[in-house]
């Protein structure tokens, strides 16, 4: 009898997800999906939230299905009381498997999974950490080794953990990102256009991604300044959030391009996003496997995105999207220009990508690869074709 067996009589496995907050941002997605997908496999799960941030869509997604949402918040952690709580819940839940997710996650989760001799640990990294702090690496390799293993959503993000986090080549496991199109999310083709007042004619540029500089958004400004010079009646609408709005809302001021820019906020049913674009632009420095590109090219939207990390496994540039240089002005503005007036290689384009998404990269195969990696490390057979 496995130790699964001994402890559970349904024989379900248990999973304690850590995530270091619950924001409508693409690791919460990534999340989401895979809770989801585990649900469906009959899985038990509980999602604890660290920090305060807790975005409605986000929580309800999973409660809908069955699942347990708790947030700690910034005063109990502080304080203590919440990882007391954490540690607490583990010992009387008796998971077996705790995972983790983001920066503060991986460090908590792999201590208090390990106090409570939780049988496997698992964190999961969806992009080059490449702006933590040195105590933050210290943290990394001084707690790596609680790890079973670490599951990475794109294989060119590995080698940086390898060398600076502790992570050992026996941890890793390559596990790509899932995507299909949200079910119930469909609206009317041109809504928000509608609601934002923009003309039917205009082509239209998106960017879904948290206002943070990991994610290059005073470049592409810059790039959509050179882009108005050729197409005048273009729009950039981008949506999202975070502490370097108002500096970007000033930068668009100060390039006289704030007319055809819209600051949309986060934006739940990025469906709509996907009706109202003619163009997805990524300017990230660096970056995983975007939930949100990967969104936009099913949709058959062209896109045109940095060569950085993960985007360069999804992109083969000409062919499913445009790839250009991290940080280069000209080139991104060059790339949009090319692509708003090219329509038939733009259309063909979206076509590719949308077909290559749809090939390789489900939800379903991302969940029988997590269940498959679970099923192995607790010592159970592989799962039975239906």
């Amino acid at each position: 009898m496995t130790d699964l067996q001994a402890t559970n009589n349904t024989g379900s496995i248990r999973i304690f997800h850590i995530i270091d907050h619950l924001s409508l941002h693409g690791a919460q997605m990534y999340l989401v999906k895979l809770v989801r997908g585990l649900s469906e496999l009959g899985y038990e799960q509980r999602v604890y939230g660290l920090n305060d941030p807790r975005h409605p869509k986000i929580v309800d997604m999973m409660t809908e299905v069955g699942v347990d949402v708790e947030t700690i918040g910034k005063v109990r952690l502080l304080s203590g009381t919440g990882l007391l709580t954490l540690l607490v819940d583990l010992v009387k839940w008796r998971p077996h498997v705790v995972q983790t997710c983001l920066r503060f996650s991986d460090v908590i989760g792999r201590i208090l999974g390990r106090l409570a001799h939780v049988p496997v640990s698992v964190s999961v990294v969806t992009q080059p950490n490449v702006d933590k702090y040195r105590w933050q690496f210290l943290l990394d390799r001084l707690t790596a080794g609680f790890s079973d293993r670490v599951v990475f959503n794109s294989k060119e993000i590995i080698p940086f953990a390898l060398a600076r986090e502790g992570i050992k080549p026996e941890q890793v496991v390559f596990i790509p990102n899932g995507i299909d199109i949200e079910a119930g999310n469909s609206t009317t083709a041109g809504s928000l256009r509608t609601r934002l007042h923009i003309s039917p004619d205009a082509p239209v540029i998106g960017f879904v991604a948290r206002f943070y500089p990991q994610k290059g958004h005073s470049i592409l400004l810059s790039a959509f300044a050179k882009v108005l010079e050729e197409e005048q009646h273009a729009i950039l609408l981008l949506i999202g959030d975070g502490p370097l709005r108002p500096e970007l809302e000033s930068q668009a001021a100060a390039l006289s391009v704030n007319a055809n820019v819209r600051f949309v906020g986060e934006y739940a049913n990025l469906s709509e996003i996907w009706d109202s674009i003619d163009l997805y632009v990524q300017a990230s420095l660096w970056e995983g496997m975007s939930i949100a590109l990967m969104q936009a090219m099913l949709s058959e939207i062209p896109v045109v995105a940095t060569a950085v990390d993960g985007t360069i496994e999804l992109i083969e540039d000409e062919k499913t999207g445009f790839l250009v240089k991290p940080g280069d002005v000209a080139a991104l503005a060059f790339a949009v220009v090319r692509a708003l007036k090219n329509t038939e290689l733009a259309k063909q384009i979206g076509k590719n990508g949308s077909a290559m998404i749809n090939r390789e990269y489900s939800v379903s195969m991302m969940v029988s690869r997590f269940d498959d990696m679970y099923r192995q490390l607790l010592g159970l057979e592989p799962r039975c074709e239906q």
